[in-house]
């Protein structure tokens, strides 16, 4: 598991999560998460799923490869993250994750 917490976070007291993601899931650091219902495994976020990944629920720290047997995760559910590194953010997501602030690259 490679950790990128530098290009995504920018102040301390990030507080974060260790799950599973799903089998043959390549999930980049960035990648906005869910959670499947059946499985409890994480998945990329998909608004129009039904599947429980319809709901956000934070925001990847870690890069995993679909053919990784090191299956965990790190992810951020609450503090300051960097909204342009974010993959598969919108306006449903963010009201999902209202425990993160989105830092604009203005506010940099």
């Amino acid at each position: 598991m490679k950790i990128n917490y530098a290009p995504l976070y920018t102040t301390e007291g990030l507080i974060t999560l260790k799950g599973n993601a799903a089998p043959g899931e390549a999930i980049s650091a960035g990648t906005v998460i869910g959670i499947i219902s059946a499985s409890g495994e994480l998945s990329p976020y998909n608004s129009s799923a039904t599947d429980g990944t319809e709901v956000a629920r934070g925001i990847a720290l870690c890069d995993i490869d679909a053919a990784d047997e090191d299956r965990d995760i790190i992810y951020a559910i609450a503090g300051a993250v960097i909204e342009s590194k974010c993959i598969g953010l919108d306006a449903t997501a963010k009201e999902d994750l209202s425990t993160i602030y989105f830092v604009k690259d203005s506010q940099l």
